[in-house]
This record gives structure tokens, sequence and C-alpha cells, in this order.
């Protein structure tokens, strides 16, 4: 089935008026062919038309180009994802002697490793700042043993990218750009600014007291380049779904990742804690199903810009979302899930929503939850239980705000969901093995730092 671009078209300038989006572009792959259609403004000040090859940050996606390139040198025989880390960056150190030893860079890919994970550091602009910021992890907390559960870690892609650059002895956006950006034909995708200033590039817009206005930071730090640093066009971004969809060839035919790769790309390593997030993490993948139909993605948020992959392998199909306002992800549902749901019959679940109130309930976990950049803490009132948030980082620039409060009320299947951040959302208790309380929320784990009195 063609897809109706005016009609596409029309349906995303309404949704990004109707969520306060500045502008969003689209690319979507269907039947071999690809389709891009594109809407609003880059920039609220300068009012510049978003069109089909602008460039817009994809933050996290990053990490799934990230993961591919480690996975194009491993099968170059550079490295191994279960050899320790140490072995290739002898000089990391951790908080945990024992972690360190044993920590893998599947560990870091799949998010399993345990780091405190939202060490932000803009240490400059110098082509050392990923040796750098090696040098800093030793002060980090180990929040969860090595391997016990996925939490969301952007500190394990930098040291991923350090990796990268020890085993190929290039600096880490050379070693991205030189082996998977240009042999994929991304020739507009880039990380660094003075490089996307080439393009026609978004800018980003997060909350203000009048409404939504330009971010206060323009890009990622450069320490977080492998965690969160790839600019690119919907189109580009394409391209490396579909290199996992062509079974490791490039456009031209080349093979560029071995099959036994891709397989293991999209082949779960670990199982989400939040359902609702999905059923899984590949190697810097998130796996899931919609409509019972598999689903592989990704999504990225920098400082007021967001970017959303989907990719149906079963469908052969692939869409990428991009946007330059806080509200780019209400996007998902209306324009990714309609394009999926007009072209193969697939449709997202639907959010999580309350079903029943916590009135007269105290559940032996509430208390105070921590880790960097992140405070939750449980209490209970007459009206039942309460949830208040610290957040700190990019996190807090991006929201415009850093200290949340909400309810805590109880979802389908028994789960929990909060409106403490905005929309409802699941907070998931759980208990590790050695009887620590922990609980998920926000794509991170954090461990119980004291009961509620």
């Amino acid at each position: 089935m063609p897809i109706d671009v005016q009609d596409w078209q029309q349906r995303l300038s309404e949704s990004i008026a109707k969520y306060d989006v500045p502008g969003a572009s689209v690319a979507v792959l269907h039947d071999g062919e690809v389709t891009a259609f594109a809407a609003g403004v880059l920039n609220l000040d300068t009012r510049v038309e978003v069109t089909t090859d602008s460039v817009f940050q994809i933050g996290s996606v990053t990490k799934s180009y990230t993961a591919t390139l480690v996975l194009v040198l491993a099968d170059l025989g550079l490295l191994e994802l279960d050899q320790p880390v140490v072995r290739y960056v002898p000089e990391l150190q951790l908080a945990d002697r024992d972690v360190r030893e044993r920590l893998t860079l599947r560990h870091l890919l799949a998010h399993t490793s345990g780091i405190d994970g939202d060490h932000f550091l803009d240490l400059g602009r110098g082509e050392d700042v990923l040796a750098r910021y090696v040098a800093t992890c030793g002060e980090l907390a180990q929040v969860l043993p090595l391997g016990a559960a996925w939490s969301y870690c952007n500190t394990g892609y930098a040291i991923a990218g350090r990796v990268v650059e020890a085993v190929t002895g290039e600096v880490f956006d050379e070693a991205m750009t030189t082996r998977l950006l240009r042999p994929l034909g991304m020739e507009r995708s880039c990380l660094l600014p003075e490089d996307a200033l080439r393009h026609r590039v978004a800018y980003g817009h997060v909350p203000g007291p009048e409404g939504i206005t330009l971010a206060p930071v323009p890009v990622t730090p450069r320490t977080m380049a492998p965690a969160g640093g790839v600019m690119a066009t919907a189109s580009d971004g394409l391209r490396l779904a579909r290199l996992l969809l062509d079974g490791g060839l490039t456009p031209s035919g080349e093979r560029l990742l071995a099959e036994d790769s891709v397989r293991e790309a999209w082949r779960q390593q670990v199982a989400l804690p939040d359902p609702t997030m999905g059923d899984g993490w590949g190697v810097g993948w998130m796996l899931t199903e919609w409509s019972g139909h598999r689903v592989v993605g990704h999504d990225g948020g920098t400082i007021g810009q967001g970017a959303f992959v989907r990719v149906l392998p079963e469908q052969g199909t692939a869409v990428v979302l991009q946007g330059n306002g806080p509200g780019a992800g209400e996007l998902v549902g209306e324009i990714v899930g309609g394009l999926t749901d007009e072209l193969c019959g697939v449709r997202p679940p639907a959010p999580p929503v309350p079903v029943g109130t916590t009135r007269g309930e105290r559940p032996e976990w509430v208390g105070t939850y921590a880790r960097e950049n992140m405070r939750i803490t449980v209490g209970s009132d007459d009206d039942g239980l309460t949830v208040e948030v610290q957040i700190g980082g990019l996190a807090a620039d991006s929201l415009g705000a850093s200290s949340f409060a909400g309810r805590l009320e109880h979802a389908a299947d028994g789960a929990y969901v909060t409106d403490a951040v905005g929309d409802w959302m699941a907070l998931v208790p759980f208990r590790l093995e050695d009887g620590t309380d922990c609980v998920h929320f926000g794509g991170r784990a954090q461990s119980r730092v004291s009961a509620s009195s």
C-alpha cells in the first residue's frame, strides 16, 4: 500500500500543533521504498521550515549506532563482547573492584552493569574527553549488582565509546563516521556541531514560564557522544534499521555486519522490569511486541529534542520520527503507530492508566530510593500512596523543573502507575536476590536508601 504523503503531512502538522512541538520529520521504509515528510519549523526564533533533509539530534537512539559499531569491530576481531572491559581499557576504575574485573561490553550495551548510569559531565571539546571521563568513573556508586537487573545506563555507553577508541586508535567521532555512518551512506549524519552546521539543523525547545522556548544548551556534551551525540535526518536513521533488516548488507551490497551479529543485536539479552517499556533488551535495541508482532526500536531525547525508531522485522517496515519540542514523544502513538497500523495492521499498546486506588495501603517497600540525578520517595496519606521525584542533570534541563509530586495508583495486572512527572508512568517495585528493595522508574532502577517513618 503506497503512503499518501499529503494526508500524512497534514496529520503531522495537526499533531505538532496539538502537542506544541515546533517541528518534526518522519521517514518510513515499507515494501523496500522510503517515504519522507516533515512539518513545522526548526527554530521558533528563525522560523526556518523543517524539510525532509533537516538534521535533528537523535539523543539515545545513538546507542543503537554505538552498539552496531561495536558489533562491526567484533566481526573484525578487534574486540569481544564477553571479554572484561579492562582488557581494552586497563585504566578504568570502578567503586567495586570485583565488578571492574568482570564487567564486559555485553553488560554495558545491554544496560546490566549496575553502574550509576546518569554520570553526565561536560569535559569540553578535546579529543581526549572520553579518556578523561573514564578516569572519573571510580567515584560512581554500584547501584545494582553486576548483571542483576536492567537499568538504563548512559555511563556504560560512554565507557563503551572509550573501548572503541582503544581498539581502533581513532577518536570516537572518527570511528563512528568512517566505520558506520559513511559505509551506510549517511551523508547528513554527524556528531560534531560544526559538521551539523553544513546542513539544515533543528534547535531544541523546552518548557518555559510563557510556553516553550529555545533550549538553554544547544548540543549534548562530547563526553556523551557514544550515548547520545549523533545528529541525523530521519531518512538517514532508516539506513541503520535497513542494515539489520538486510542481514548486515550495506546499500551497495557489501557486508558490514555478519549475519550472526545481526541476530545477536536483536536477541534478548535481558528482560525489562517495566513491561510498559518493552519485553527485553538486545545489544543496543529495545525489544517488544505490538498487536502480537515483534517490534524493535529505540527512543532518544536531548535537551529539547526527541527521536523515535520502530522496526517491524516480520513486515520489513521501519519508521523514524524526530521532533524538536518537549511533546515529541506524544507523536509516537498518532504518527508512528498510525503508520504501522495503516501499512501493517500493527498498533502500539495503549499507555498505562490507573484503574484502582491505593487508599488504605502501605506496602513494606515504601521509602526513599536514590541514585545519581534521581531520588524517589514513596509515602502515603489519607488518599493512598504518594510519589515525590527529584531529578538532576540533563533530564531536569529538558523538563524545565527538578522537583515533582503526584499519586501512585494501581494499573492493570497489579502494576503501579504515577502521574508525578506528567503523564501516567509505571513505577515497578522489585526485590534483588540479596533482599534489597528497588524500584524501577523512567528506565532506571534504584535501591532503597531509607524506609518511610
